[in-house]
């Protein structure tokens, strides 16, 4: 198991919210449909 699913099993047991500004630009788009993804409250 990688660093990488060990942080979505965490993220999906305890959902977080999170500001992301920036989120029109391609690393901002990229990281808010990743949070969204594994079931993240968004704020930006």
């Amino acid at each position: 198991m990688s660093c990488y699913d060990d942080l979505k099993q965490v993220l999906k047991q305890n959902p977080k919210v999170w500001l992301v500004t920036g989120c029109a630009g391609f690393i901002g788009s990229n990281l808010l449909e990743t949070l969204l993804r594994l079931d993240q409250r968004v704020v930006g």
